[in-house]
């Protein structure tokens, strides 16, 4: 009797442990399956165009292919002063780390009234993580503020990208003052 009571805490030691390997593996394996799907976009430059407008341009770090991100000039600067080093961190950075929580991670997705939506996903101590929807140019912001990677799905950007070559040709018919024809332009609907 005394044998088998020392045998149980070692048994069940034994088994918390191989549950703790068992739900790291999971974990794993979900994070690659996840990671599959999905590339890491870095800010390359922020392009201004005439009147009250610019564009972001987004491009996978492992291929050519770049995602424009239409915003306001308003925001293409305060994007733009953000690439350089020492540049300060946001209101909204600071009171999300005075919180406790930091960004994991934003997503780039399809909103569902159309365009590109921005989903910060945060995480607070080791459990806990919350998703929040905020618009694009925010999204920018704070990923570049807090070095947190810009993501988004491989399909969306097959869609949505351009490749260099596109990119190319639409700067040189813009600099030959040529407006490019309307076949020619890639049109998205989301």
């Amino acid at each position: 009797m005394a044998g088998g009571t020392r045998l149980r805490p070692l048994t069940l030691a034994a088994l918390l442990l191989a549950m703790g390997a068992g739900i790291v593996q999971a974990a794993r394996e979900w994070r690659d399956l996840w990671a599959e799907g999905h590339v890491v976009l870095c800010v390359t430059e922020v392009v201004r165009l005439h009147g009250d407008r610019a564009v972001v341009v987004l491009q996978n770090r492992s291929q050519a292919r770049r995602l424009p991100v239409p915003v306001t000039v308003q925001d293409g600067m305060a994007i733009e002063r953000r690439l350089h080093p020492g540049a300060p961190h946001s209101l909204t950075a600071r009171a999300i780390d005075a919180l406790g929580s930091r960004i994991v991670r934003v997503a780039i997705d399809v909103s569902p009234s159309g365009g590109l939506t921005g989903t910060l996903v945060m995480a607070r101590g080791f459990f806990g993580s919350r998703e929040l929807a905020v618009d694009m140019a925010e999204a920018i912001r704070l990923a570049l503020d807090e070095g947190a990677p810009i993501e988004t799905s491989r399909d969306l950007l097959e869609v949505a990208g351009v490749s260099e070559e596109e990119a190319r040709t639409l700067a040189l018919d813009a600099a030959r003052g040529k407006a490019p024809e309307a076949g020619s332009l890639p049109v998205h609907s989301f």
